[in-house]
């Protein structure tokens, strides 16, 4: 202090009268700061004292001093384990800490290794047989070990086959072929040979030895092309398939296991550089503020210090600020240099040890998987006799090695060079193989053959149906999705225009995603389709003369007496179609006396009303001519008709609506009626003004079928005649489901409003969700799916495809579409209801995918 306090004096030449007052700034306290850097042998000597047994120290004092002793930094108990805590739970993948354990494993066991951090170290199970497959030995067998086996002598020839002989281990080739296995079998039992004409089995006599004559020379081969598939290449083939049969599937494993390890180690990588990035810019910081807060300090007395004497001190006032901030800056300037270089060298050391402790294990997956595909080219590489092999695969019954190389051609890209191939019209070759082959094709193969081959490809009617049924397949699997399980589809297949997906889809959503991904198209379409129920409302063209609608076309009120005015829906479900659907209707007000409102479903209509033939209704609705005076039908006097829902026929003339009524009768007591195929039955409840009617429609259905439901509750069919308020008896229709047997029935929502005194009734449609009486199980008829259009229309733009889809075209900008809150909150208590149906419809699809 005595020195530097000389020094600062001897910059200043003034008079003596100019002194250092007492409690100057070279007599402050200087800011103390630690270094709480761990470097990774600090980090190692933490790990190893708690993470092996035995431990190194007895104790925790003991644990201390010997940190101390060894690296001459002072830590406390709380710093040592704030700094395992930090290495054992904060990595997300652990990669630091899988490093550090595989370095102290390098002298040690790993018994020694507490099992809570055995699988940071552990290779996963599918790792270790892959890299120690048990087959190994038998694959890798040197020559005496299989002269020493039960062999046989193939001798094989024929009338195009040059001849050969072979000895060959019988347990392989039995192994391999089925049709050997059973062959031998019988003649090993003493039982005459199972008769197949191209084989011969010749028992060892004496010093002969055991024998099979394998030949083509035979009728059964006659008049057949069998392109040499009993030639020496292609037996060889075969016994070098035959010594690992799973050698294709071995293949593919190695294949995922190494860019799993790949992706493990670059995650590794990564989180190792992020850490000490972390630790570079922490300390940093933290030097920097306590730089910054020393200087602050020091500027602070100085000022104070000027003040008291600033006319005697001014000058030295601001040199020593300039001198004492260019010394501290100076200092933690070097010490930041150093702690960065100490920081940089662990950093690197750390990266060298992680690629020390992985090296090895990648090289042994690289061995392994490059010795794979040796076995896998030396069987399938040569395209020339890669068909040979599968015939003879298919004549001799080797399944593995039929369904190996129908896995081999049905790769990627591959197919195409044999598709117009002779040896595929062999009549070896079975239909059920050429359709594996075509089922196991992937989706943008099978369209680039059909589009560029064309006829010339000799299945070519075979790859158009199998295309086709996976058309349908996929559409019928999206139509019987509800809307969030679309939703999660469409989010999966248009994940790159999207921009974010489901981090963990299900096994169903990535199947369809998957197959969307080749056919947009079917999922544009039936998104366009459920667009057009979203905005389902009443259809004011076909509205009677005696009704109002509200700006929203939901609302419709009477406002004439003694007249049966109808209302439908602008959409319709129809036969063929998939889902559970349902509408709700309030009943806002009704006359209790004289008064009725049906509910339900009517069939299409050109009209609900019509005038005489000269009348303005005759040409612009075409309604049908009928003489004054005459009721030609039912609902029709003098020409002028309406439409009675439920009792007058369709404009086909035999279809009939399904509806409930409820009547109020003069007196004041109900009654309540169903139409059902232009007839009616009493028997069923009543519901008055503040009920809510939902009518539902069950299109998933075996046989589809629709119901009433009032207040939340199932009211037709009835189910408990007992509580129903009637005249008469419950007839038993009523009592069953409302089936629709048509096979091609239309429904539409619809309404009829009577009145015979005070006209006030009215009734409030709900179509999109939000019910106060939501129906498990059942989606709203007009689900809202703007948010599923416009994804679904920024893709097709992208893509430059098909039609572009622009959801909000026709939707004005202010008109109300309610909370899609509201609708998920109804949709909730349909989801599971729904959730087995949806696996079931796309069982087919999903597993056709998962096979290719």
């Amino acid at each position: 202090m005595a020195a530097s306090i000389a020094g600062v004096r001897r910059l200043y030449l003034e008079p003596t009268t100019l002194d250092i007052r007492e409690g100057s700034i070279v007599e402050t306290p200087r800011t103390s700061w630690t270094d709480p850097f761990f470097t990774v042998d600090q980090d190692l000597f933490v790990l190893h004292y708690n993470c092996f047994a035995p431990k190194p120290f007895a104790t925790d004092v003991e644990y201390q001093r010997g940190f101390g002793h060894k690296f001459g930094v002072e830590r406390s108990m709380a710093q040592l384990e704030k700094r395992f805590r930090q290495l054992t739970t904060t990595a997300t993948n652990r990669g630091i800490l899988r490093v550090y354990l595989k370095s102290l494993l390098a002298n040690a066991t790993v018994e020694a290794l507490d099992p809570t951090y055995a699988a940071c170290v552990d290779l996963s199970e599918r790792l270790e047989t892959v890299l120690h497959p048990k087959l190994r030995l038998e694959i890798e067998m040197d020559g005496d070990l299989v002269a020493n086996m039960d062999t046989i002598r193939i001798e094989v020839s024929g009338r195009s086959t040059t001849p050969f002989v072979r000895d060959v281990p019988k347990h392989l080739i039995r192994a391999v072929s089925s049709v050997v296995d059973s062959f031998l079998a019988q003649a090993a039992a003493g039982c005459p040979p199972m008769r197949h004409q191209a084989l011969t089995y010749v028992p060892r006599t004496g010093t002969s030895r055991e024998k099979m004559v394998l030949t083509d020379d035979v009728p059964a081969y006659d008049h057949i092309p069998l392109h040499n598939h009993f030639d020496a290449p292609v037996f060889d083939r075969m016994m070098l398939f035959a010594k690992d049969q799973d050698v294709v599937e071995h293949r593919m494993t190695l294949v995922d296991e190494y860019d799993k390890f790949q992706k493990t180690n670059k995650l590794s990588s990564d989180e190792i550089n992020q850490i000490f990035e972390i630790e570079m810019k922490r300390y940093g910081d933290v030097l920097e503020n306590a730089k910054n807060k020393e200087v602050a300090h020091t500027r602070t007395f100085l000022d104070q210090a000027l003040q008291h004497d600033l006319q005697s001190i001014h000058a030295m006032h601001a040199a020593t600020v300039a001198n004492e901030t260019a010394r501290i800056s100076a200092k933690y300037s070097a010490q930041r240099e150093s702690l960065f270089v100490r920081i940089e060298v662990e950093r690197l050391k750390a990266l060298a040890m992680h690629r020390d402790s992985t090296q090895t294990t990648l090289a042994q997956l690289e061995h392994v998987m490059a010795v794979n595909l040796q076995q896998v080219d030396a069987i399938f590489g040569a395209s020339e006799y890669l068909l040979q092999l599968m015939l003879l695969a298919q004549d001799l019954a080797c399944k593995k090695l039929l369904n190996a190389c129908v896995r081999y051609l049905t790769e990627p890209r591959r197919f195409q060079q044999f598709c117009t191939r002779r040896e595929l019209t062999s009549p070896l070759l079975a239909e059920t193989t050429l359709l594996l082959l075509l089922q196991h094709l992937p989706d943008s193969d099978a369209a680039e053959i059909n589009t560029v081959y064309g006829a010339q490809f000799v299945y070519h009617e075979m790859l158009r149906r199998e295309i086709h049924t996976r058309l349908i397949s996929l559409t019928k699997a999206l139509e019987s999705l509800p809307n969030d399980a679309l939703r999660d589809v469409m989010q999966y297949a248009f994940e790159k225009f999207v921009g974010e997906a489901s981090s963990n889809p299900s096994k169903d959503v990535a199947a369809l995603g998957e197959l969307c991904k080749g056919y947009p198209h079917v999922l544009t379409k039936e998104l366009q389709r459920r667009r057009e129920f979203s905005h389902v409302k009443i259809n004011p063209a076909l509205l009677n003369d005696h009704l109002s609608l509200t700006e929203d076309d939901l609302l419709v009120e009477l406002e004439s007496s003694n007249r049966y005015c109808s209302a439908i829906g602008t959409k319709q479900r129809s036969a063929g179609e998939f889902g559970r659907w349902m509408f709700e209707v309030c009943i806002e007000a009704m006359d209790p006396i004289g008064a009725s409102v049906a509910i339900g479903w009517e069939v299409p209509r050109s009209v609900l009303q019509w005038a005489p033939s000269e009348d303005v209704w005759r040409q612009t609705h075409e309604a049908p001519e009928s003489p004054r005076g005459d009721m030609t039908r039912f609902g029709e006097l003098n020409g002028y008709g309406v439409v009675f829902p439920g009792l007058t026929p369709g404009d086909d003339g035999h279809s009939f609506g399904i509806l409930w009524q409820s009547h109020a009768g003069l007196t004041g007591d109900g009654m309540g009626v169903l139409y059902c195929n232009g007839k009616q039955y009493s028997g069923v409840p009543t519901f008055s003004s503040g009920d809510v009617v939902a009518c539902t429609i069950d299109q998933d259905a075996v046989e589809p079928f629709v119901e009433f439901y009032l207040n939340g509750q199932l009211v037709i069919p009835v189910v408990n005649a007992g509580n129903v308020k009637k005249r008469g008896e419950v007839c038993s229709v009523v009592q069953q489901p409302l089936r629709l047997h048509s096979t091609h029935y239309a429904l539409f929502p619809a309404a009829t409003l009577f009145s015979s005194k005070d006209p006030i009734a009215r009734v409030r449609f709900n179509f999109r969700g939000g019910f106060q009486y939501p129906i498990p199980g059942y989606e709203p008829y007009g689900a809202e799916l703007l948010d599923l259009l416009e994804i679904a229309g920024e893709s097709v733009s992208e893509t430059g495809g098909y039609s572009a889809l622009s959801p909000r075209s026709s939707i004005r900008s202010n008109e109300t579409w309610g909370s899609m809150q509201s609708r998920r909150h109804s949709d909730m208590t349909r989801s599971e209801g729904r959730t087995s149906d949806i696996t079931l419809t796309a069982r087919s699809i999903i597993s056709n995918n998962n096979n290719k």
